[in-house]
């Protein structure tokens, strides 16, 4: 257990927390070893992954962890980009960068949750107008009427 282990451990988990949950990683216990703390910086993402979610990543050795983080890390980022991961009424945005380094914004969710307030209600018919002619014996004159 040396701390360059645990240094980048405690990196990736960062990086990870940061990408997703935007904030940093959680702080490791004293006298933690790196395996156990990977694994438990691991929890919150691993439900995110078909393969990893009913796995006990604690008491796994650092090889198997890394195996699972990058398999973990690229299911949570596949589910955080479908629009399953978003709550019905709210929009979330998802940036990514292009070759170039350029910044992309783009909004996965639901679009009423941003463009309702600009919409027209339905129009829905409630009735017929029937309209009666004034004298129904006087036929119809065609042309103008002054």
């Amino acid at each position: 257990m040396s701390s360059n282990e645990m240094q980048r451990a405690q990196i990736a988990a960062d990086e990870m927390n940061q990408e997703f949950l935007g904030v940093g990683g959680p702080r490791p216990f004293a006298g933690e070893t790196p395996a156990a703390y990977v694994a438990r910086a691991l929890e919150p993402f691993q439900r995110h992954s078909d393969r990893w979610k009913n796995v006990k990543l604690a008491g796994q050795t650092l090889d198997v962890l890394s195996i699972a983080q990058a398999q973990i890390r690229a299911d949570t980022a596949a589910y955080s980009a479908s629009p399953a991961s978003v709550p019905r009424g709210t929009l979330r945005e998802v940036i990514s960068t292009d070759r170039t380094g350029r910044r992309i914004s783009n909004f996965i969710g639901d679009r009423n949750a941003c463009w309702a307030e600009f919409t027209n209600p339905p129009l829905r018919i409630t009735g017929w107008n029937r309209i009666e002619p004034r004298h129904p014996a006087e036929p119809s004159r065609g042309g103008r009427s002054r």
